[in-house]
């Protein structure tokens, strides 16, 4: 949400940011096959774990790329939207196997109760992502117009788009490191499925 904070004021390059976005976005499309193979090799979890070393990476990216270094942040978005691609899919194919579970456990199928949940985590997601940043940055008195004329207030913004995605890409390691539905539990539950 603070991106184009980022993009225009701290590192300088003006106009750039929907050309990067765009990228980002055409990257996250084309690095979906790659997460599909990744997550028959490592197990879905795992895969979504590895998404988030991404965003942990772009984080430490964040805080230490100097301005005005637009190709080296452009390869580093692209990066980010491959990992991107991976968290937007993954959490989906996932809560497939959630499913086989919850079918086993209740004898119903309520697939469109979990993934409206879902869908609907993920945006108040989004929108709490969104206000949390923008709350922030006014707590710690950013304001644009003072950033772009020194670089004094660049490392709220620099702090913010970095420690936030190192923080919660290791609050999803970890999570999806431990989630107990691998591969062999999921052959298990489809298995009881056709079985019933």
């Amino acid at each position: 949400s603070v991106s184009v904070f980022f993009v225009e004021i701290v590192l300088g390059l003006e106009g750039r940011i929907g050309t990067v976005q765009l990228a980002s976005l055409l990257a996250g499309l084309a690095g979906i096959p790659l997460w599909v193979l990744l997550a028959r090799v490592l197990e879905k979890h795992r895969a979504l774990a590895a998404t988030a070393f991404i965003s942990v990476l772009g984080g430490f990216f964040a805080l230490l790329v100097p301005p005005n270094q637009f190709l080296l942040y452009f390869l580093a978005s692209i990066t980010l939207g491959v990992g991107l691609g991976g968290i937007q899919f993954l959490p989906r194919s996932i809560m497939a196997d959630v499913l086989d579970g919850d079918r086993l456990d209740s004898g119903e199928e309520r697939a469109g109760l979990y993934y409206s949940f879902l869908t609907s985590t993920l945006k108040i997601g989004l929108a709490i992502g969104i206000a949390a940043s923008f709350y922030v940055a006014g707590y710690f008195e950013f304001d644009p117009a003072d950033a772009l004329a020194s670089t004094d207030a660049h490392y709220v913004i620099r702090y913010l788009t970095g420690w936030s995605s190192v923080a919660l890409g290791l609050v999803i390691i970890v999570m999806s490191w431990r989630f107990p539905i691998g591969r062999q539990q999921q052959e298990a539950m489809q298995s009881a499925i056709i079985g019933n």
